[in-house]
Order: C-alpha cells, then sequence, then structure tokens
C-alpha cells in the first residue's frame, strides 16, 4: 500500500524519539579532572522533529540555526514533546519535518568510561538518564573545559568515507567553512552541545538531497589535536535514521509488527523505486512561503511520501532496510558504435570512476588503414565529466599537448603546456550516456605520426572530483611505439662493451667504460658512451631529440662536486662550448653527419692531470627540462688517474651526511641560512638513533663555518625573516633537547648553540620594525639611498650581518655622521663594503644622515638592534635574559638584572673586572644548579644560552685589561684565588669534571695557607706548582687534544669539499680553541708559570736522557707520525708532543720537547737505552726562540744531569762528528747485545703449557718471571711478591702450529714471509695489524685452560675460584699480539746484525693483580746524575700503568739516600687520572726473550694486560691523607727507596729496574729486571 497524506501529517507522526544514539568516550579533552569527573564523552543522538511555520524568520538566517538559543534550563527544545503525545506543541501550525543530529560533550566518571569502551559506544541506562537529568553532565564539562572546542563536520552522500562540503541551510550559528569539504562549529562555552537540522522535505535541487550520514572529529586549535573514535571518524547514519523513523511512522497501520514493517517496506519501495511523487510535493522556498501555500498542501508537502523519494541517492543503504531489487549491470560495452573498416588496437572498461567510485569508462581504440587514421571512443555514465588529456608521442605515461587537429571540436580549451581538457557530451542514442572521440592522423611525416599512447585523468565538475586510476593515471596505447636511431646506437655499444677483454692494470686504448641510455620523457633517448683512447678520457652522447645541451663539470676531490675544469685539465669538445655561471660549461649538440635525426656531442679530458670524475647533466632549454641520471643525481663518469684524489681529513662514521652536507653548499642553486638550518634539523631529528659525539662534531664543523662567513649565507632564495627565525628555533629547540636528553654531547650542544640566533617569535618584528621606524622619521621608501637598500635585504633575506650594520649605524648616528666610522664599525665586524654590494639586494648607497631628530632615531634604532640581536646572536646577555627570565628564581633574576646594569662600569678598570670575575663566577654556580634539574627543552636551552653569554663576560674581563700579565705580577695567592674561579668556570663551559677537581685541588691548597705560616715554604711552593701544573695539563688534554681530534679531520673533509680557503681550513682548530675561555686560562697560566717554578726552585729545564749529541734542528709536531720515517742525517727533533707509546725514529740523537715526560716512562726508558738526549723545556717562549734561531741549521745540544741545557749553531762537519761519535757507542753497545743474546739459550718447545712460580728459569720466560722466582726465595717478608705462574716461550707458537689454527697459520707464515721482504724501509703498520689480527683470532688448546686454572689454584689466587677464561684467553693473546706492536719493530729495526720478528720469543707471566693504592717505578741507579748511591722512584695514584705509559700529568719524583736513608722529594704528582683495578684480577705481563738483551729498548715495547679494564678515575689530591700529610709521605717513600736497595743487594748489587705497588700497609714488588 502507498503511504498516504493522512497517515504522515506532523500531527500524528513520533517526533524527539530517538533514532540512532551513542556515547564515545573521549580521551585528553578534559583539561582537568574535578570531583567525580574522570574523563569526557561525545553523547550523539538523532531524532525526527519539527520547526513551527510561525516560527521562521527569513533574517534570522538558514533553518536550525536557533537552535542551541532555543535550549530551556534543562536542556531540551522549548516545546518539543511538551503536550507528551511527541506531536506539535498545542496551537502552533504543523512545520517542517526535520532530522536532528545532536552532539553534546558530558562528563562521565571512570566506571561509565569503562562501561562504554566494553559496550562498543552503546549509551548504558544509567548514563543516559544522568545525562537528561537537566543536563547536568554536559554543565560539568564545560566547567572543566577551559579551551574552545569545535566539530569539525561534513557531509556523506555516496557511501560512508566520502566527506562532502554541507549545504548552506543546515548549518548551525558559529559555523566558518575548514576546507574544501568540510566545516567548523565551535560547541557553546557555557554548554557545549550543538545540533544539526536536514529538513526532510525533499528538493530537485541534486545538492539538497538527504545524506547518507554526517562524517565528524573533534578540533581543539589551542594544541591543534583532532579528536575521533579510535582511529575512525564519527559516522552519524542519517539515511538508516530516516528509514528507521519511517518504519516506526507506519506503526499507526493496524495489524502485527510483522505486517507493519512489511507496509512501511512496500510504502519505501514504492515511493523509491517507483518514483510515487505524484503533484503534491511544492518544495518551500522565497518564492512560495508559507503564506501562498493552502494548509492542507503545507501539511502533504511536509509529510508526503515524496519525502523520501529522494533518498534514491544513497541506494546502498536503502536496499539493507527496504530490501530493494538487485543491482542493475552498468557495463557499457554493448552500447559502443563501431565503424565498419577500423581494426580495434585496444578495448577496456575502467570501473571506479567519479566520486564514490560510482560511475564507470569504457574506452576503445579503432584504426583506419587506408585513412591513415586512428580514433578513440570513450563512453561514461558519469555526467559532468572532463576529460583531461595529454599524448605520448614517442612513449606511453608522458604528457605532451596533442596537436590541434586531434581536439574533439566545440567542447576542447587547452589546460596547460602539456594538456588539453575536452568535455563528455550526453549520446542522443543512449540516455544516461555520455560520449566523446578523438581522432589522430597518423601520415608519413614524423610531424604528423600518432602518438604511442594517450594519457589522461577525468574531472567530475559538479563534485570538484579527479578520477585517476588509482593515482597511476589512465593510459590507452594508440600506435605502436617507433625505434629511434639511437636505440640502435645503444645496442651497438653494449655489443662492443661486453665482447672487450677482461684487463688488469692499465686500460687498453679503445676500452668501453660505461654505456648509458636515458629517455628524455616524450622527447626521444640520449645515449651516454663513455671510452678510453689511451690518452684521454672521451664521453660521446647521442640524441634524437633537437636542441639538447651537455651541462657539465669536473668533480676534483668528491664525485657530488660540480666544478669549473682548472687550469691544469686539458680537455677537447665538439660542438659550441662556454661557460655557465662559474661551476659548469655548456656545450651545444651538432647534428650528426653520417645518421639522420640524431644530434651529437663529444668532450674528450687528458689523462695527464684528469680530476677524479666527469659530472654532467643533460638540459633542453625549449622545455627547461633537465634530465638527470638514475635515482636524481648527476651522471659521474669516473676516471682512473682521479679515482684516489680523496678528500683530505675524515668525517668519522658519518661520512654520508657530510657528503650530503658538502652537496648541498657546493651543487645546490638555490640555498640560505634557513635552508641550512632545516637541513640541520632534520639531521638531528633524522638520526637520533645514531645520534653521537662524531655527528654532533660534524654539525658543528659546518655550523662554524658558516658562523665565520666561509660559507654562502644567501644564494639565489628569498627569505623572509620570520621563516629564517622559525628555522633558528626548531634547530636550537633540538639543541635544548640533547642537552637535556644525552649529558654526553652537552659540550657539543652548547658549542653549537654559540653559533646561532635563538629565533623565535621576533623574526616578523625585523620586517615591521624596520618600516614603522622609517614611517615614523619620514625617511622615504624610494630607491637609491641607504636607509631603503638596507630596508630591501631586511625585508627579504636578514641575516647576522645585519646586527653589524645596525651597531655601525649606530656609531655614525652618534659621531654626528662621520661615515669613517661607520665603515670602520662594519669592519671591526667583518662586514666590508664589498659584502655590503655582494647581498642579493645590494647595498651600495652611501651612508647618509636623513632630515629628522636624530636621538630619537638612535633610540629606536636602539630598540631594534634589540630585537635584531633576539633573532640572530645567542650570547648577548641582555637579550638571552629576556627569553630565559622565567625559566630563574628570583635571586638569579636579581644577580643577572645587576650584571646587565652594572657590566659596563665594572670594566673600567682592573679591581672591577676582578669583581665582575667574582660576580659572574657565582652567578654561574647558582646557574649550573637550576640548569640542572631543569627538564624542558626550550627552557633549557635559553639557560644554556644565558651560561654562553655568562662565560663571553668572562672572557672578556681577562682579554679586555689583560688580567692574566696583572695577576702575575700581583701577589701569588691573589693570582691562585683569580686561577681557582677561572678554572672552575672553564670546567662548566667543557663540561669537564676534570678541571672542578684541579680547582678544588688548587683551593684546598690556598685555604691551607690562609691558616699561618708554613713550615717549609720551599715544599708549599712545590704543592703550589704541582696543582697549577695540573691545570696546565687539563688545558692540553682536556681542552687542546680533545678539540684538535674530534675537530680537525672533520675541518679539513668538509672545509675542503666546500670550497673553504685553505687558510681558514688550516686554522680551523686554532680559532675553535681561541674562542674558548680555556684559552684565557692558558695566558693566565703562562704568565704565571715562571714565577712558580722560580719559586720552587725548579728550572726551565727537565733532564731524562743526558749527553751530548749534534745534528740538523728539525721542528715536528709529535713523533708518533714520524717514528716510521729515517732520518738520512742525525737529527735533532724539536718536538711539540710525545705520547709515551712511540718508538724515537731512526736517525733521531736528541730530542726536545715541550711535553710533560715522565722520567721513569716507557719513552724515556728507551731513550736513555738508545743514548738519545731527551729533556723537557717547561717554558714555551724558549722552546719556541729555539725553533725560530735553529730550524733547519746544524746544532751542538749537551744536556746534563744538573738541569743545564745547551743549544749551540755548529758546523755540519762537527753535528755529524758528534752523532758519528754517539752512533759507534750504540753499535758497540749492540754488539755487545749480540752477543750475549747468542750465548743465551732457550726452550721453545714446552712440555707444558703452564708453570708454576717454582719452575721458572730463564730457559722458559723472560728476566721478569726469572727475577721475580728469585726474589720470591730472598727477599724479607715485609716485601710482598704476588703469586704467579708462567706460560712460557713457545706456546703461541705451539698454539698457532695445532691443528684447529691451520689456516691462522697460514696466514701467519704468509704475512711474516711479507713483513720481512718489507721491514728494512716501508711503512709496515698495516702488515703489523694483520699479524696481531691473525694471533687474536687463534682457538685455544683444550688442555690450556684446564692447567692454568689448576695452576692458579695451586699457587693461592684468589680470583682462580671466580674463573673467567674467555677474558683470560683474550688478555693471553693481545700479550702474544703485542710482539707485533710498531714500537717493537721499529726498535728491532734500528739495530744491526740480521736479527728479526722470528728471534723474539713471547712468555706470559700471569700474576695476582694487587688493588693498589700507590705503583711507583725505582731506578736503583740514580738516572739523572749516575749516582750509584742513590736510587730515584716516582709514586703515582692507583696502577703504575698512568705512569710507565705517560699519561698526562707527573708522578711524585723522589729521591733516596741508601747510605744515610734520606729522601728529598723533587716534585709532587699533577696525574690527572688514576688507574683502579678490582681485588682479585689477573694481570698477564709480556715476558720475552727480547727484553733481556743488553742495551736493546726492549723494557716496555710489549704489552701487560688486565683480564678484566681498569676504572679510570679523576685524582682528588686534597683527598689523598699520605700525600697531604708530609711526614706519612716520607715515611711511606722511605719504605719504598728501602725496598728498592733490598732488591738490588739480593739481586747482586747490580742496578734495578723495579715495579711495584703498595695496597693498605703492605708493598709488593710486581716485576725487577736490571737497570739498562
Amino acid at each position: 500500500m502507498v503511504l498516504e497524506a493522512s497517515r504522515v501529517s506532523t500531527a500524528g507522526i513520533p517526533l524527539r524519539v530517538p533514532l540512532f544514539e551513542r556515547a564515545y568516550v573521549l580521551e585528553g579533552v578534559l583539561d582537568r579532572a574535578d570531583g567525580d569527573a574522570a574523563g569526557a564523552a561525545l553523547f550523539v543522538t538523532v531524532y525526527a522533529t519539527e520547526r513551527p511555520r510561525s516560527t521562521f524568520d527569513e533574517t534570522a538566517g538558514p533553518v536550525g540555526t536557533a537552535d542551541e538559543a532555543a535550549l530551556d534550563g534543562n536542556g531540551d527544545e522549548v516545546g518539543a514533546a511538551a503536550e507528551g503525545d511527541g506531536g506539535a506543541p498545542s496551537g502552533s501550525d504543523p512545520g517542517e519535518l526535520q532530522l536532528v543530529c545532536r552532539f553534546r560533550i558530558v562528563a562521565v566518571t571512570s566506571e561509565e568510561q569503562d562501561t562504554l569502551r566494553r559496550s562498543g559506544s552503546e549509551v548504558p541506562r544509567a548514563l543516559r538518564e544522568r545525562i537528561g537529568r537537566a543536563g547536568a553532565a554536559t554543565a560539568e564539562a564545560a566547567a572543566l573545559l577551559s579551551s574552545p572546542l569545535y566539530l569539525h563536520w561534513g557531509v556523506a552522500y555516496e557511501h560512508a568515507n566520502a566527506w562532502c562540503l554541507p549545504p548552506s541551510d543546515i548549518l548551525p550559528v558559529k559555523t566558518f567553512r575548514a576546507d574544501a569539504i568540510a566545516v567548523r562549529t565551535e560547541f557553546p562555552a557555557r554548554r557545549p552541545q550543538l545540533s544539526i537540522r536536514i529538513p526532510l522535505s525533499g528538493s530537485d535541487d541534486e545538492s539538497k538531497r538527504i545524506p547518507l550520514g554526517v562524517k565528524a572529529v573533534l578540533f581543539r586549535p589551542s594544541d591543534s589535536r583532532y579528536f575521533k573514535d579510535g582511529r575512525k571518524d564519527f559516522f552519524v547514519p542519517v539515511w538508516d535514521s530516516v528509514c528507521t523513523w519511517a518504519v516506526q511512522h507506519v506503526a499507526e497501520v493496524d495489524g502485527g509488527q510483522e505486517e507493519r514493517e512489511e507496509s512501511a517496506i512496500r510504502s519505501l519501495r514504492q515511493a523509491v523505486v517507483h518514483g510515487g511523487f505524484g503533484g503534491a510535493y511544492r518544495p518551500l522556498s522565497r518564492d512560495n512561503s508559507v503564506d501562498s501555500v493552502a494548509p492542507a498542501q503545507v501539511v502533504q508537502a511536509s509529510g508526503s511520501s515524496s519525502a523520501l523519494a529522494r533518498l534514491s541517492s544513497s541506494a546502498s543503504s536503502l536496499e539493507r532496510i527496504a530490501h530493494a531489487s538487485p543491482r542493475r549491470s552498468r557495463s557499457l560495452r554493448p552500447l559502443r558504435n563501431l565503424e565498419i573498416g577500423g581494426q580495434v588496437t585496444f578495448e577496456r572498461e575502467f570501473g571506479h570512476v567519479g566520486r564514490g567510485n560510482k560511475g564507470a569508462l569504457d574506452v576503445y581504440v579503432q584504426h583506419f588503414a587506408d585513412a591513415h587514421q586512428y580514433v578513440v571512443r570513450m563512453s561514461t555514465n558519469v555526467p559532468d565529466l572532463t576529460l583531461h588529456w595529454g599524448v605520448g608521442q614517442r612513449k606511453p605515461s608522458q604528457w605532451t599537448l596533442p596537436p590541434r587537429s586531434s581536439w574533439p571540436e566545440g567542447v576542447s580549451r587547452q589546460a596547460d603546456a602539456i594538456a588539453v581538457q575536452s568535455d563528455f557530451q550526453p549520446d542522443p542514442e543512449a540516455p544516461g550516456v555520455w560520449t566523446l572521440e578523438i581522432p589522430f592522423s597518423d601520415s608519413g611525416a614524423e610531424e604528423q605520426r600518432a602518438p604511442a599512447a594517450m594519457t589522461f585523468v577525468l574531472y567530475e565538475r559538479a563534485s570538484n572530483f579527479w578520477s585517476n586510476n588509482g593515482n597511476n593515471n589512465f593510459v590507452v596505447p594508440v600506435a605502436p611505439e617507433r625505434e629511434s636511431p639511437v636505440d640502435r646506437i645503444y645496442q651497438r655499444h653494449v655489443q662492443k662493451q661486453a665482447a672487450q677483454p677482461e684487463t688488469e692494470g692499465e686500460l687498453p686504448a679503445g676500452s668501453i667504460l660505461a654505456v648509458n641510455q636515458r629517455d628524455l620523457d616524450d622527447a626521444g633517448a640520449a645515449v651516454l658512451v663513455f671510452q678510453f683512447d689511451g690518452s684521454a678520457y672521451v664521453l660521446e652522447l647521442y640524441t634524437d631529440c633537437e636542441g639538447l645541451v651537455l651541462h657539465w663539470g669536473i668533480a676534483k676531490h668528491r664525485i657530488t662536486e660540480f666544478l669549473l675544469p682548472e687550469d691544469t685539465v686539458s680537455y677537447e669538445a665538439v660542438g659550441p662550448t662556454e661557460p655557465f655561471g662559474n661551476k659548469a660549461l655548456r656545450t651545444q649538440l651538432i647534428k650528426h653527419r653520417n645518421i639522420a635525426g640524431v644530434y651529437y656531442g663529444r668532450i674528450a679530458v687528458a689523462k695527464q692531470g684528469a680530476p677524479k670524475a666527469l659530472v654532467l647533466v643533460l638540459y633542453r632549454p625549449a622545455t627547461d627540462r633537465w634530465y638527470r641520471a638514475d635515482g636524481g643525481g648527476n651522471f659521474v663518469l669516473g676516471m682512473e688517474e682521479g679515482a684516489a684524489k680523496a678528500l683530505p681529513g675524515s668525517a668519522g662514521c658519518h661520512a654520508d651526511i657530510a657528503d650530503k652536507i658538502i652537496e648541498a653548499e657546493v651543487e645546490y642553486g638555490s640555498w640560505t641560512l634557513m635552508h641550512r638550518y632545516n637541513m640541520a634539523n632534520d639531521l638531528l631529528q633524522s638520526r637520533r638513533d645514531q645520534l653521537d659525539a662524531d655527528l654532533m662534531q660534524l654539525l658543528y664543523v659546518w655550523l662554524r663555518y658558516s658562523y665565520t662567513r666561509h660559507l654562502d649565507w644567501q644564494r639565489a632564495y628569498n627569505t623572509t625573516p620570520r621563516v629564517l627565525a622559525h628555522a633558528q628555533d626548531q634547530l636550537t629547540g633540538s639543541l635544548g633537547r640533547i642537552y637535556v636528553q644525552r649529558p654526553e654531547l652537552r659540550l657539543w650542544a652548547r658549542l653549537c648553540l654559540v653559533l646561532l640566533g635563538r629565533g623565535g617569535g621576533n623574526g616578523q618584528r625585523i620586517r615591521d620594525d624596520i618600516l614603522r621606524i622609517m614611517h615614523k622619521h619620514r625617511i622615504p621608501e624610494t630607491a637609491g639611498h641607504f636607509m631603503e637598500q638596507w630596508h630591501q635585504k631586511l625585508h627579504n633575506n636578514t641575516t647576522p650581518d645585519d646586527v653589524v650594520i645596525c651597531e655601525a649605524y649606530l656609531a655614525f648616528l652618534r659621531s654626528d655622521g662621520d661615515a669613517d666610522v661607520f665603515y670602520d664599525a662594519l669592519a671591526a665586524g667583518g662586514v666590508t663594503r664589498e659584502r655590503l654590494a655582494s647581498y642579493e639586494r645590494p647595498i651600495r648607497a652611501p651612508v647618509k644622515l636623513y632630515a629628522c631628530d636624530t636621538e630619537a632615531l638612535i633610540g629606536d634604532f636602539e630598540a631594534y638592534l634589540h630585537v635584531l640581536k633576539s633573532v640572530h646572536t645567542g650570547t648577548d646577555l641582555a637579550v638571552v635574559y629576556e627569553h630565559a627570565r622565567d625559566a630563574l628564581d628570583a635571586q638569579l633574576q636579581h644577580r643577572l638584572e645587576q650584571i646587565v646594569q652594572e657590566r659596563d662600569d665594572h670594566m673600567q678598570d682592573v679591581h672591577g673586572a676582578m669583581e665582575l670575575v667574582a660576580l659572574v663566577s657565582e652567578t654561574r654556580k647558582m646557574l649550573r644548579g637550576t640548569l640542572a634539574s631543569e627538564g624542558d627543552a626550550r627552557k633549557a636551552r635559553d639557560l644554556v644560552s644565558v651560561d654562553l653569554a655568562l662565560d663571553a663576560l668572562l672572557r672578556l674581563c681577562f682579554e679586555a685589561h689583560g688580567l692574566a700579565g696583572q695577576l702575575a705580577e700581583g701577589d701569588i695567592d691573589v693570582a691562585a684565588n683569580a686561577l681557582v674561579l677561572l678554572t672552575e668556570n672553564v670546567g662548566w663551559s667543557m663540561e669537564s669534571v676534570a678541571f672542578s677537581e684541579g680547582a678544588y685541588d688548587l683551593g684546598a691548597l690556598l685555604y691551607a695557607r690562609q691558616d699561618g705560616p708554613i713550615a717549609d715554604p720551599l715544599d708549599g711552593h712545590l704543592r703550589l706548582h704541582a696543582a697549577v701544573a695540573r691545570i696546565t695539563e687539563d688545558v692540553a688534554h682536556e681542552v687542546v687534544d680533545r678539540l684538535q681530534s674530534s675537530l680537525r679531520d672533520k675541518a679539513y673533509y668538509l672545509g675542503t669539499g666546500c670550497g673553504v680557503p685553505d687558510e681558514a681550513v688550516a686554522l680551523f682548530v686554532e680559532e675553535v680553541i681561541r674562542g674558548q675561555l680555556a684559552f684565557a686560562l692558558s695566558q693566565l697560566l703562562r704568565a704565571l708559570e715562571p714565577g712558580m717554578r722560580q719559586r720552587a726552585q725548579l728550572g726551565d729545564w727537565q733532564i731524562i736522557s743526558a749527553g751530548a749529541c749534534g745534528g740538523v734542528a728539525t721542528h715536528l709536531p709529535d713523533l708518533l707520525s714520524v717514528q716510521y720515517r729515517r732520518f738520512e742525517q742525525p737529527t735533532v727533533a724539536l718536538v711539540e708532543r710525545i705520547a709515551g707509546e712511540e718508538d724515537i725514529p731512526a736517525g733521531v740523537v736528541g730530542v726536545l720537547t715541550t711535553d710533560t715526560v715522565d722520567i721513569l716512562s716507557h719513552s724515556a726508558v728507551r731513550a736513555r737505552n738508545e743514548h738519545v738526549v731527551l729533556a723537557t723545556c717547561y717554558n714555551r717562549d724558549t722552546f719556541h726562540s729555539l725553533v725560530q734561531q735553529h730550524e733547519g741549521q746544524p746544532v751542538a745540544l749537551t744536556c746534563r744531569g744538573d738541569g743545564e741545557v745547551e743549544v749551540t749553531r755548529a758546523d755540519a762537519a762537527a753535528a755529524t762528528h758528534q752523532a758519528g761519535q754517539a752512533t759507534a757507542r750504540n753499535a758497540a753497545a749492540t754488539s755487545a747485545t749480540r752477543q750475549t743474546a747468542s750465548q743465551k739459550c732457550i726452550e721453545v718447545r714446552p712440555q707444558r703449557l703452564v708453570l708454576p712460580r717454582d719452575a721458572f728459569s730463564r730457559r722458559v720466560g723472560g728476566s721478569k718471571s726469572g727475577s721475580l722466582a728469585e726474589l720470591a726465595q730472598v727477599v724479607p717478608d715485609w716485601i710482598r711478591i704476588p703469586p704467579s705462574a708462567l706460560l712460557p716461550f713457545g706456546v703461541c707458537e705451539q698454539v698457532l702450529a695445532s691443528a684447529v689454527n691451520a689456516p691462522r697459520q697460514r696466514d701467519y707464515q704468509a704475512l711474516q714471509q711479507q713483513l720481512e721482504r718489507d721491514a728494512e724501509e716501508d711503512d709496515c703498520r698495516a702488515l703489523l695489524a694483520q699479524l696481531r689480527h691473525c694471533i687474536e683470532q687463534l682457538q685455544p688448546p683444550p688442555p690450556l685452560e684446564e692447567q692454568l686454572q689448576t695452576t692458579l689454584q695451586a699457587a693461592g689466587f684468589a680470583s682462580a675460584d671466580a674463573w673467567d677464561w674467555p677474558a683470560a684467553w683474550t688478555a693471553i693473546k693481545r700479550v702474544w699480539s703485542s710482539k707485533f706492536n710498531d714500537r717493537a719493530f721499529l726498535a728491532l729495526r734500528k739495530q744491526s746484525g740480521g736479527r728479526s720478528l722470528r728471534d723474539i720469543y713471547m712468555a706470559v707471566l700471569v700474576q695476582e693483580a694487587v688493588p693498589a693504592d700507590y705503583a711507583f717505578v725505582l731506578h736503583t741507579r740514580n738516572p739523572l746524575n749516575d749516582d750509584a748511591d742513590q736510587l730515584y722512584g716516582e709514586l703515582v695514584c692507583g696502577l703504575g700503568e698512568v705512569l710507565v705509559g705517560n699519561h698526562p700529568g707527573r708522578g711524585l719524583g723522589f729521591v733516596y739516600g741508601k747510605h744515610d736513608r734520606s729522601v728529598r722529594i723533587r716534585n709532587y704528582p699533577s696525574k690527572l687520572h688514576a688507574l683502579r683495578c678490582p681485588r682479585g684480577g689477573l694481570i698477564f705481563r709480556s715476558d720475552s726473550n727480547g727484553e733481556d738483551l743488553e742495551e736493546f729498548a726492549g723494557a716496555g715495547l710489549y704489552d701487560s694486560v688486565l683480564a678484566h679494564p681498569p676504572e679510570q678515575t679523576i685524582v682528588r689530591y686534597r683527598e689523598q691523607e699520605v700525600l697531604q700529610d708530609r711526614q706519612r709521605l716520607e715515611a711511606l717513600l722511605k719504605r719504598i727507596g728501602q725496598c728498592g736497595a733490598e732488591v738490588e743487594r739480593h739481586c747482586g748489587g747490580r742496578p734495578q729496574d723495579i715495579e711495584g705497588c703498595v695496597a693498605g700497609e703492605d708493598i709488593y714488588v710486581v716485576q725487577a729486571r736490571p737497570q739498562v
């Protein structure tokens, strides 16, 4: 049956009955929780209602706009269901049927949240009732919301996932358009709920049809956050709700439920499918209002079934409810109009066309050979469709403009340079179908050939929707692809390359190195052939594209470079060639003489002086199109001769990033500071997981080259100040995050922040304020004068130069217009007149005064300078304090304001500067505490900037008045106190605890001096000198070495790659060091050093190996880098650094250094063994004077034991004679060594793998094990000998020969043979490393572990029970492999007599590691004066490796009288670090037969290895009670001296080299051997 008008009048239909109801949990919507409210939910209700027509007011806006205003106190609509029957209010006229979608934000408890999550958003009854009670839950939610919320919504017509813009007549108040498919409506602040009213009176207007549903999300603009139903948008089913309402309405029909539903379904089917509209429907409009329509007609229009008929567009939802008939096939193929005589070459029906994928497109192509024509015919069932199309003349998938003869007439227009748009037209024979026909001529002429394919997309005009075949474009092949002549050229060269024979060594003439074919879109193809003709590298280019240009250059160091060929590069080009800018050449291609339709170019680069590579791209000016290699890079053609020309230095483990940086800096055409900062920030963000010190150092080098203006600040790109400031803000924010989260990277984050302005919100003010100043002072904006030119630069590309320009202009104004003052101030800031003129917005006009109030202009520019600094400067104290103020407590704010206000007054004199130093130091100490607890990255960034500004102020204090010299000339205690402050500040600046500990040690000494006169002034000065020497070592190793090792190689790599001048690259690290606060500290230390040494009665020299020699004075930065070098003539080396691990190079007879060398370190012992004169100069001025006077000249060097050093100019003959005498003495000693060694017999085929101490002898082990075995039997009990075991001579060779190690033995033997061939002359470091690696890969024999553990247990080793065999086996192999370290190899190579490493056997002495409090080394015959009655010793905290390995600083040096048992302390310790090992560990000591060779520098050549690495700690000398108590210290030193004398006596009175340690009250001797 049909729905009758009487049945659907608004007086009888059910209103405000919920048709859809859901509640969605909203995570994080409430700004705070209060009371029982734990969160919020979005409560969505859909119901039908009617709006009385008598209340309609056209002036009030569209229907539904007064929804929220019509709410009563209970949150319900006034009059809605007031009579209790769901009908209209009494006395009102029936109104328009509407479907209301109401959205409420309600507060919910945690239990209600859990219930909603479990129920899948179904609304529990209790929650529904609570929400309905006077709107309490909604009001509670409003009270807890402090930020505005918006409903971001649209409607869905075709399917549930398609957003469309809603019609204007359903928009509530406070609604605005958000984008092309959605609007936003603000929730009222008082009660966060709103309603969307959708009229059910249909319309003939397609845009006003009833939607399938409402799509929505919530949006909070305060943090740009969206709230959804999990990951899905909210969807409110409008159409389903309408159908549900219709079913409820038909309930008025008599009969059961089943009958009612069947009746409703029949009515819906008839109304929708059969279109039972009749003539009753009359839409309400301005022309057909309620006043002109009869009441009966209004009722019928409001509620008739025709209101449902317009829902047919949502058939999919309707069918689910109304069980509509199956969908008809939409295939368009039966409608094809095939013409006779044409061959169908392509046919396809495309689906998913139009919005909602509802349509189809049928395409077929016919070829008419007789007519020389192809015809493409298309048909679609989607109305208002436009074809946006182009053609591929040669290849499919290309876009070029079709020939005009193919454009469908009357419906086509050109869309752009490569496409046409043609509109589909209705098919008169097939209603609901639209067609298009496109003909293509295919004559023989090249310009009239049919294209290879059509490429197109479809545009639906009504809905502004594009169909693009799933983002792949539609492609329809038309004519067959044509073969190009360049295809044959490519195949010919590929075959020739495949046929050429493989060769080794030099390339034969005619070799083809590379063949590459590159498609040129639809313009054709290009073939590149790269070959070698015997004398030159030749590139040939073939193409069928007219007008192609070869854009090329060279790569000198890196393949990413693109440079003009240098004068040293010889080349010839076929085709007109000319420079393009300053980075490339362009060669025009010419027609090939023999191949029609082909264009040709040729470049030949001579082999002699060839660069690393030829780099090129192809360019077509006609279309402004660039063609690059696959992957988007340049074509790179490597040249054999240039392949090894790598960049100097190293980029560490991030070479890929360094290469990207260089590529951007060198190759990008457009580049600015903004691009650089964005790229740096992107690197930090993308490499978070790989972020390490190497990457931060690389970033710092890059940013510093930029900071020093060695990289472009602007290149062919304009950047607004706001955008630049944003980039700075992002980068500095990332550095702040690194500072907070990665403490180990804080130094590099700090150093990077020094180079950057903070950026942020003041960027736009740079543009605005300069205009405001110009307008205020009536400075014209006409071109040609200084201010306007500067204004244009500021407007388009502000840089840190603008700070300098502003400061210079202020100086100019204050000088009453003196131009010289202006340009001098510019030059002081690093900006020259040439730089002003070089800007892309150049400043060429002379500076001038303007007709305005100069004082007022000065005030405005002072304020403007502050704005510029806030963006471009990171260390201006007033600016950075302003940013950081909110993160500081009141006391720090007061301190910083005091410094800002008083700093200029303090800087007037030395006394004021020292007061300022103390004030800044105390402020920094307070600031460090605040910074340590700050977890917010951006606040931490601002606090670090304040600290950096204070650091810069301290540096200024010391440099402005020459404080270092002033303090050195005054009271030593005052100077030392200033040194404490400065050292502590440097520790904060360098993020180094070592400086802080050094400052505390020095401070403790100064505090003790305040208690009264010192009993022994000399001892006090010695202690003070040691504390200062320790700080000096901190500067050398924590600053100079740290920055050198971290930055030098990266500076060379990046600097050379980016084209930075060589001088700037070479001075990079030096300039960095000079810019640190530590440089002021080094100046103070240098000024104090002479006076302190004089008071401590220490000379300028420390003699380590006395004697006389002669040779050519040669200045060297270090010994390590030249240890393999053979000096052809006797050489006296003036060396800056000695590491302690290197061997003295052959030919060096004397060494003078400024580095601290322990007298008993390995390097010192080797120097004495080889009769090389060695001394340290503690006065750098004296040392550099020697370098300047004598470098390159023959000199005579004499070093006496009393500390005197004499260097005099000598003639070459005298120097050679003196060096010859030293060589003769060495040769005699070596001869005796060879004789002694030849008489010694050793066993190299051991019967046991491990021996106990009672089986030690000189036949199975070296002097260490032999001496200890003997001493253990004779020394008194108070001298402890740790338990020991021995892996004797030959065990290593036996393990190597075992079957399990057969492959390694073969490699070992081959490497040894190669080493013996190359040993005399070559640098063998690589071979030695391979031999060490071979040993360290050995597998242990099964009995070794058991024998070693058993022996250790029997000897009483505490560690035998806590056995760690893998660590022990690794340590054993490392001792064995030390046979092949560089210093041992070089020491052996210097000996004559035919010895080789095959003669060296390595035993391993295993000892219990003593957890030493102190370690000592003794020479029982004083090496300084050769006095047999004196013992010389050195003492350090912890293990002895810091002493024998020459770790930074000196050990405590003392002389012990064997007869009177007196102790004289020569110097106190200044070692920076101590090594500690856990109790019960094992140490594996080298014990080779090479160490027994007299006069051979065997001592210290080989390694001793702890099974578990020791812990390195910073020494706190103030806490070492023994060292601070003179009496206890002397008692300890006497016991150590007595120990040495006892060992010497029990060794037959022969001088001994002894190593030992102190643990508690016990003294241990861990090794003893004859002193050479």
